[in-house]
């Protein structure tokens, strides 16, 4: 009986316990210091484009289906998604007010929005290496925070965000690296040409209603009469069928290193294109696509072991893409690295084209360019390397010139707020600082990778960006149909040819002006870069060489402002800017060097 009693007694003590342990648990909120958010988020597949009619990014109306728990790298590779929407959900607990709480970005590919409890917090247009966005007014304490992101797969690079971190600073300055001047040297010569190059990109399927060598034969006078110095080509090889993107394929999907594509034209035909840009002084470069092949590619049956396996044996396309219509190359043969060594060498000594645009270069590993860049110097050959990346080691490997979506990014970002058009001169000041001496950054307002600048910026911020282009240091490039306004995108994977009347004269003169300035000027070609006075709206930099200076200006505002200082003359305007008692009266949309 006592027995039972104390039975008794111990089983209410034990509930009582457990009661108070159960009211007394906290649920487990989630620190904000330093959050990888990358992994594990709900995902739609909504390919007919409903998701914003039906607001998914209100997180109650976010159904997860199809897949769950994915990390949001991953999805890159779903090459059926055209939108992809992804929820995550987090418990935060208190804020700290005296903080800021910043979501980091990387790597972030196509079109991607990012909404925080039904808020729009981030826009993304393209491609970004990194971002970092204040998110501390959006969020909300105590409760679950919703992030939701819609990726649109409209690249051939695929669509997604690398990583996504939360942490918390006092400033985003503190969490940018702060610029320094580096040490870091070429281990190469660069060609004597490159301070004045003007590049221009263009695509052979749309140069012309047939799309041949023959069709970009006749339009060299009009590059040359433009102020094109150089010619970038895309891929002109024999494009893969097996697995092919569109109806005519990707150029990027290389079927035979060695030889031309049939609709492009012969290797003859080549040669008498090429001699022609040779005779009216334009240089030209191929786009070499070292990374990776098409599936129908010869060196996959007869060279099994230059490509990448998966741990069932089978060859497989790049890793994080979308790239189903290509083969990923294995760099750690040796055999094979020889093949594309041997690549490099043919066309530049055989069909004696001036240098190449790589392809994805810092997914081909640093080691193999600087092996090509001794390779060329023991041939006694100077090639022109152009790296599709944006990082320094790109130029510590042999390449002269890396991309610079810095200054792109910052187009796009002051086009939406004018007021941070002192991004600019930043933008440029930090690129020499962190590269080596003596290296080119290559500026662009569009390429193939991106949206028409004159659509993505309005006609008067594509001038304004082409001005400072052309203006800065570095290597100016204009896609090809930049010149005329051309607002519809060429596309990769089926036919469209480039509308050659000029539709909007204001920008083929003003690009035809820059040309001419720029290569007849040591101080735009060679000079140094130093910060003008900060003005609301106007963005600028000076340039300097022998003691001379000029400065430039641009105005992002949609009405007229005064620079303040004491000009002697105007070096070039829009031609309604002049001179005042009190400065430069710089209007609408208005751009001036003056001295």
């Amino acid at each position: 009986m006592k027995i039972s009693i104390l039975f008794k007694i111990t089983l209410i003590n034990l509930a009582l316990f457990l009661f108070i342990a159960c009211s007394n648990d906290e649920p487990e909120y989630i620190s904000l210091k330093n959050l990888d958010m990358t992994n594990n988020w709900h995902t739609i597949i909504d390919n007919k484009a409903e998701g914003l009619s039906n607001e998914l990014y209100v997180s109650k109306n976010f159904i997860p289906e199809f897949r769950e728990n994915l990390s949001s790298s991953k999805t890159w590779a779903t090459s059926i998604d055209i939108y992809r929407w992804q929820k995550k959900e987090i418990l935060v607990g208190n804020i700290d007010t005296t903080d800021n709480y910043f979501i980091i970005l990387d790597s972030i590919q196509g079109n991607n929005l990012l909404w925080l409890n039904g808020k729009l917090v981030d826009k993304t247009i393209a491609f970004e290496p990194k971002k970092i966005v204040n998110i501390t007014k959006f969020l909300k304490p105590n409760t679950k925070n919703f992030f939701i992101t819609r990726n649109e797969n409209n690249l051939k690079n695929g669509a997604g965000i690398n990583s996504i971190w939360i942490t918390k600073a006092k400033s985003k300055a503190k969490l940018l690296p702060k610029p320094k001047d580096v040490k870091l040297t070429l281990n190469h010569i660069s060609p004597s040409y490159h301070d004045s190059l003007i590049i221009y990109e263009t695509f052979i399927r749309s140069i012309s209603p047939n799309g041949t060598f023959d069709g970009m034969y006749y339009k060299i006078p009009y590059l040359k009469q433009l102020g094109i110095n150089m010619v970038w080509l895309m891929p002109i090889h024999p494009i893969g069928r097996v697995n092919r993107k569109g109806k005519l394929g990707s150029p990027y999907s290389v079927r035979d290193y060695f030889a031309t594509d049939n609709n492009y034209g012969t290797k003859e035909q080549f040669n008498v294109m090429n001699n022609r840009m040779k005779q009216n002084n334009i240089k030209l470069i191929i786009d070499a696509v070292v990374n990776h092949t098409a599936w129908d590619n010869s060196l996959i049956n007869k060279h099994s072991e230059f490509y990448t396996h998966n741990d069932s044996g089978e060859i497989i396309s790049p890793l994080k893409t979308d790239w189903y219509d290509v083969a990923d190359l294995n760099y750690e043969n040796k055999e094979l690295r020889k093949y594309i060594t041997s690549y490099f060498n043919y066309w530049l000594i055989d069909m004696k084209v001036d240098g190449f645009r790589c392809d994805v270069s810092e997914m081909v590993p640093m080691d193999f360019w600087n092996d090509l860049r001794k390779n060329f110097k023991s041939n006694n050959i100077r090639p022109f390397m152009l790296a599709e990346g944006t990082k320094a080691e790109n130029l510590t490997n042999g390449f002269d010139a890396i991309y610079s979506w810095d200054l792109y990014n910052a187009f796009q970002n002051i086009h939406k707020n004018p007021a941070k058009s002192p991004e600019i001169y930043k933008v440029l000041k930090t690129e020499l600082q962190k590269n080596p001496k003596k290296s080119e950054i290559m500026h662009f307002a569009e390429n193939h990778d991106t949206p028409r600048a004159a659509k993505s910026l309005g006609n008067d911020d594509h001038n304004l960006a082409l001005f400072f282009i052309f203006t800065a240091p570095g290597i100016p490039m204009i896609y090809c149909g930049e010149e005329l306004g051309n607002t519809k995108r060429l596309s990769l994977f089926d036919k469209t040819t480039i509308k050659w009347k000029v539709k909007d004269r204001k920008t083929y003169n003003l690009v035809k002006d820059l040309t001419s300035l720029r290569i007849s000027s040591e101080k735009l070609m060679k000079g140094n870069i130093d910060k003008i006075n900060d003005v609301d709206f106007i963005a600028g930099f000076s340039r300097t060489y022998n003691d001379s200076t000029w400065n430039i200006i641009g105005n992002y505002d949609s009405i007229s402002h005064l620079y303040k200082c004491s000009p002697d003359s105007i070096i070039y305007s829009d031609k309604n800017s002049k001179i005042t008692v009190d400065g430069i009266l710089l209007s609408a949309k208005g751009y001036c060097i003056f001295k």
